[in-house]
């Protein structure tokens, strides 16, 4: 993830990490172009979390991480919009097209899933404008 990241930055695109706030640690701070927005949850140790405090952190970082996918989803609508491609499909090749990324693996519970998956492989490709359009939405 690190190197996609650092792609993006370099692109322009805004990148969000909600992660957990632990007392020594700012609320909120950008890190090489990443905005760090750190949740508050019950958290004992630094370097271990057991799963009563990642409950906590899952409840606090939800809302937040809700807000940035609605604006997210809002903002990318030009890319199925007439199209003959999904959201996902269109994200799953966004991330397909970095060379650092050779997999993605992604939860298929439904064959519904499982079509939408496949039918990426027929879906028209993102065009260079597109891809130029997701940078200007960040």
């Amino acid at each position: 993830m690190y190197g996609l990241t650092k792609q993006l930055v370099k692109m322009g695109v805004e990148n969000n990490l909600i992660t957990m706030k632990f007392p020594d640690l700012k609320r909120f701070e950008q890190v090489n172009g990443v905005y760090v927005r750190r949740v508050l949850c019950i958290r004992t140790r630094q370097s271990i979390c057991y799963t009563p405090e990642m409950i906590s952190y899952v409840m606090a970082a939800l809302p937040k991480a809700l807000r940035f996918a609605k604006v997210g989803v809002q903002a990318l609508s030009f890319l199925v919009d007439g199209k003959k491609r999904s959201l996902f499909q269109a994200a799953l090749q966004f991330v397909l097209y970095y060379p650092q990324i050779s997999a993605v693996i992604t939860g298929t519970k439904t064959a519904q899933h499982l079509e939408q998956k496949i039918a990426t492989l027929e879906a028209p490709p993102l065009t260079e404008e597109e891809f130029e359009k997701i940078a200007l939405v960040s």
